[in-house]
């Protein structure tokens, strides 16, 4: 086997993977003597990656042959296509959705810290009393983190 790598090494050939099944070799009808094994597989130099950048290797089931058939798809399924054009249908969708989230999310905070300073203006022109100064610590405190959740946010 390591001469194998070696081999595919010195002609930069790299494997292609698979879809479905591991195995592409099976002998034996009942699990005590059944074996399996990657025996066949797809290989490919740069060269040849760069112009089939989407395809896809698949070992296909078998019926007849104790080997699988190995099928190298050098095109996308139209069904592919279509997924990835859902996928960034609704990633588009989602990323509308997350920034108008944070926009109400902003906004929220701003009124709130408008808030907290007005009720702050206010508590600082009252004379001061036990209630108040707790008051206006209170709303000290509810701005502070605020602040740190800026920090964070």
């Amino acid at each position: 086997m390591q001469d194998f790598r070696e081999a595919l090494f010195d002609c930069d050939l790299a494997d292609l993977g698979y879809e479905w099944n591991w195995y592409t070799w099976e002998r034996g009808r009942i699990p005590a003597t059944n074996i399996r094994e990657r025996l066949d597989r797809g290989v490919s130099n740069p060269a040849w990656r760069a112009l089939f950048p989407q395809f896809s290797v698949q070992h296909l089931t078998h019926t007849i042959s104790d080997h699988c058939l190995v099928l190298v798809n050098t095109t996308p399924s139209q069904g592919d296509a279509q997924i990835r054009r859902s996928f960034s249908r609704k990633l588009k969708k989602l990323a509308g959705r997350i920034k108008l989230w944070s926009h109400d999310l902003k906004s929220s905070k701003t009124a709130k810290k408008a808030s907290l300073n007005v009720k702050l203006a206010k508590l600082s022109l009252q004379d001061p009393d036990d209630e108040s100064l707790a008051q206006l610590l209170d709303v000290k405190i509810a701005l502070n983190m605020e602040a740190d959740k800026d920090e964070i946010f």
